[in-house]
């Protein structure tokens, strides 16, 4: 597998994971904002499988720093803005479900291959 195929599958998997996160969370984003762009590649519609459905997200850039994320059947708004702490890469997710926005911390990195056996 690629690094560019592993770094998209671990992006899909971030934003499944945050699709999952509790109702509860916090007024304001938890990291300071960072200009580390996102990379380009994630824009686009993906599809993701697990046992029992297949959800499509859709990424779009907002600016540099912001992608928007949607997905399918689903009416609530998600955006990861890029952030920091010192120098660890995070993204602030805001979901927003009605007038409700929430914000949730994630940590930024790269997909790493496993061993073989």
């Amino acid at each position: 597998m690629s690094f560019a195929t592993s770094t998209r599958i671990a992006a899909l998997g971030l934003a499944l994971a945050m699709e999952d996160c509790p109702e509860s969370g916090f007024d304001a984003p938890l990291a300071e904002a960072s200009t580390v762009a996102f990379d380009t590649r994630l824009v686009g519609t993906w599809r993701c499988l697990d046992d029992r459905t297949v959800d499509t997200l859709t990424f779009t850039h907002q600016t540099p720093t912001v992608l928007l994320v949607r997905v399918s059947g689903d009416t609530s708004e998600m955006r990861f803005h890029s952030a920091k702490s010192g120098k660890t890469p995070l993204a602030n997710l805001s979901t927003r479900v009605g007038a409700k926005e929430q914000w949730t911390l994630v940590r930024r990195s790269r997909a790493r291959r496993s061993p073989r056996r």
